[in-house]
């Protein structure tokens, strides 16, 4: 039995960028942690480099993010990254000679590395491991040749995976942009007599003065069971209600799903509306709720065949590393 330090180089170079120089920063929004791949590298320049743009990285290294290490947010640094700069908040595994990086990089991603990353979190509002514990996990690796047998193997299994994991984010997002089509032309003005033609503050008041925010460590004094809700959905709960009656909750920022840009108040209270009749109103309001029902009860499915995809790629690597396989 050796440890995941046994394997790798102590450290990884850390003179940051280049003075001058534009660079390729990668940072941990940076890393896919359901693909495990880096999707959004960043171009930088010096000046505005953050603090933590250190770790010369190089192709071959297995970048482990060492904040909320139940998210496994992994990923292997492919060729055109070469000489890429990291974040510190990653732990930057080199492989040694007689280590191949692909079975390190699938070794991390097994739910018994998550399980043993995350008995030894510390923080409770930046949960995180340090690079000690990473390195300290214990591993038995094969001989190289079995080391690329089993690589080659898992991506062979993985490969035809993904492609159906993909099939089915293609069907999900074709279902939400059937969501918004439908709600689109279902709503829009010339399908409908308006009876009322004006803006939004003709037809609602705002509440938006009335917020009082509440921050998660005030909440954890306060446990309850009134979801609190923030720009990305429920962040949490609280135990008494701000308001108690049905309102509509409209988010301003961009990270909303859908939106790109961010609007102030004042844009939405004085955004055009036309209204129909209450009779017509309940019309669109039923026809709206059957299409969408439908929809969600398909993305339900899709849901529950996404989730078994991942249990079947965690039974593949625990098949994998288990002692048995070698």
């Amino acid at each position: 039995m050796s440890e995941v330090g046994d394997l790798t180089a102590p450290k990884v170079e850390q003179t940051g960028p280049s003075d001058g120089d534009e660079f390729v920063y990668v940072d941990i929004s940076s890393i896919d942690n359901q693909a495990k791949r880096i999707v959004d590298p960043k171009r930088l320049t010096p000046e505005v480099a953050p603090s933590r743009a250190r770790q010369r990285l190089r192709k071959g290294d297995v970048l482990i993010s060492m904040t909320r290490p139940n998210l496994n947010a992994v990923a292997i640094v492919p060729p055109d990254l070469d000489g890429a700069i990291g974040s510190t908040g990653f732990h930057v595994l080199r492989a040694n000679d007689d280590v191949e990086p692909h079975w390190l990089y699938y070794a991390v991603q097994s739910s018994s590395f998550v399980k043993a990353m995350c008995d030894l979190v510390q923080g409770a509002l930046y949960p995180a491991v340090r690079p000690k514990d990473i390195r300290e996990y214990a591993i038995s690796p094969p001989p190289l040749a079995k080391q690329r047998e089993i690589v080659a193997e898992l991506e062979k299994q993985f490969s035809r995976l993904d492609e159906a994991v993909a099939n089915l984010q293609r069907v999900k997002a074709n279902l939400k942009r059937y969501e918004r089509a439908t709600i689109a032309s279902l709503t829009n003005p010339g399908s409908f007599d308006a009876c009322v033609s004006g803006t939004i503050a003709d037809i609602a008041i705002s509440l938006d003065n009335l917020r009082k925010p509440v921050n998660k460590l005030e909440r954890a004094k306060r446990p309850g069971n009134i979801p609190y809700l923030g720009a990305n959905g429920q962040s949490g709960w609280s135990d008494v209600p701000l308001f108690d009656e049905e309102l509509v909750l409209v988010v301003e920022d961009e990270t909303f799903v859908g939106r790109t840009d961010p609007f102030c108040y004042c844009a939405l209270m004085t955004a055009p509306i036309s209204v129909p009749s209450l009779k017509k109103q309940a019309e669109v309001i039923n026809e709206v709720e059957r299409c969408l029902s439908i929809a969600r009860e398909v993305e339900s499915e899709v849901d529950t065949n996404l989730k078994r995809a991942q249990a079947l790629r965690q039974t593949t690597l625990s098949k994998a590393f288990s002692h048995r396989t070698f």
